[in-house]
């Protein structure tokens, strides 16, 4: 897990993992969570953490980004999972890749994160930051999350680095 502060305030966390796509290894931000101190919906007590989100939102994936050149030029896939409005909408900008996935990957599973490096880099803008790693349940494989409008057994990710876009997308009645 990747996590964002800003002046000892946690703000977000990214779960990361690596997984098989596509027939190669690549690096998955499986979930995003913010902190309820930058909710769309949270009472705002302090106008500077909404300023700074997207900074420090934005920074993460910088480092994420970096940690996929890192690995070998691991491309960079998204689940646009999170508890929040605003990062899902950003994310749902990206450009998307259906994933098939077979009916004994699904419902999720468990793989080790890279421990590692992220025990070494973390992300943050202000005075503190801090990462901590741990195992992840992959949401990437879970098809119930959230209705997507596909056919079945496919889920749609989105790239944020090194892999092409779908030029058409397997919508159900298409």
């Amino acid at each position: 897990i990747l996590s964002g502060f800003y002046n000892g305030k946690f703000l977000i966390k990214f779960h990361l993992c690596v997984i098989s796509l596509f027939g190669r290894w690549s690096l998955l931000i499986d979930a995003t969570e913010t902190s309820p101190l930058v909710r769309d919906d949270a009472k705002i007590t302090d106008p500077t953490l909404h300023r700074v989100r997207g900074e420090v939102f934005e920074a993460g994936l910088q480092q994420i980004r970096a940690l996929g050149k890192k690995m070998g030029n691991l491309p960079v896939f998204v689940e646009s999972f999170s508890n929040t409005a605003w990062v899902r909408e950003k994310y749902w900008r990206l450009p998307p890749k259906a994933v098939y996935l077979p009916t004994d990957l699904q419902d999720g599973l468990i793989v080790d994160a890279v421990d590692n490096f992220l025990a070494a880099n973390s992300v943050g803008v202000g005075s503190q930051a801090l990462s901590r790693p741990a195992k992840l349940h992959i949401q990437a494989n879970a098809l119930t999350l959230y209705e997507q409008g596909l056919r079945p057994n496919y889920k749609i990710l989105y790239i944020l680095e090194g892999a092409e876009p779908d030029q058409t997308l397997p919508y159900r009645g298409v």
